[in-house]
């Protein structure tokens, strides 16, 4: 049992971890639940002793590989960055640093990348548009 929940939650944080925030959340419920029952089945450890140590051992190689990866998310996250304390590194914190944490933030959020695809879509489309617009009414005017 409990190797099949460390497999299935193996192969989710290597598929779909770094995607979503409320993946993660769920990740770290699955999490809790392995936790829950690595604690359950070291209890009944007495019972098919050689069976449960593979799966323990299984069982603490993924925990310490869920740890990692935990480890990783953490350090790609993006901190705010602290207000200065003096007044001459004021103006840099509010034109510099500030605008650039929040394009970062943005950026990281899967709906902001398509927002801003549909964008540059829309872009090319009213350009190609324009383009063909202006031959065509160049060539009426060459025409007379």
């Amino acid at each position: 049992m409990t190797e099949l929940i460390s497999q299935a939650i193996d192969v989710a944080l290597q598929s779909r971890l770094y995607d979503d925030e409320k993946y993660v959340d769920k990740i770290v419920g699955s999490f809790t639940e392995l936790a829950n029952m690595y604690n359950i089945v070291t209890a009944n450890c007495n019972k098919n002793a050689e069976t449960l140590n593979r799966n323990i051992q299984l069982t603490e190689k993924r925990y310490t590989a869920m740890m990692k990866l935990m480890q990783e998310m953490k350090s790609k996250t993006i901190e705010q960055p602290p207000i200065p304390q003096t007044i001459k590194a004021l103006p840099r914190f509010i034109f510099l640093t500030y605008p650039w944490y929040w394009i970062k933030k943005m950026y990281r959020s899967k709906h902001f990348r398509l927002f801003l695809v549909i964008c540059m879509a829309c872009a090319l489309a009213v350009s190609v548009f324009l383009t063909i617009f202006l031959a065509y009414d160049n060539a009426q005017l060459r025409r007379y």
